[in-house]
């Protein structure tokens, strides 16, 4: 009886630990960011005016999480932006004649550090970001 309860304990620790190991999961990738986000915007070229426009977000903010920028009436042209940590989903920006002056690229899904000039200025803008990292 002894011999049958101990092979008994001895299997269920064998199925247990193969069981464990077998099966064991990958930690699931973060979906919160690890570093701060910056977004400026200035209404001069070379970003050497003033701001105008300025988001910072926290580390730990859902990395799935899109915010959209757009002009409050009234607000001067932006000329220049420049980025740190972010994604630009989609966005555009037009002159006063309409015409497109910026339309984001695929290289500008993942910005470490940058800085885009906006060719002319535009007070007719939206740009839709999320951080990176």
């Amino acid at each position: 009886m002894i011999k049958f309860i101990v092979i008994l304990i001895l299997i269920v620790v064998v199925v247990g630990a193969a069981y464990y190991f077998f099966n064991k999961r990958e930690p699931e990738e973060s979906k919160y960011s690890k570093k701060p986000t910056k977004f400026q915007l200035y209404d001069s070229p070379n970003c050497t005016g003033e701001m105008i426009t300025a988001i910072e977000l926290g580390s730990n903010f859902d990395l799935d999480a899109k915010i959209e920028i757009k002009p409050d009436e009234g607000k001067r042209k932006a000329c220049c932006m420049k980025l740190e940590n972010l994604r630009i989903n989609d966005g555009f920006a037009k002159n006063e004649a309409g015409k497109e002056i910026f339309e984001p690229k695929d290289s500008m899904k993942n910005i470490a550090t940058d800085q885009i000039e906006l060719e002319g200025c535009s007070n007719d803008y939206m740009f839709s970001i999320s951080p990176l990292e």
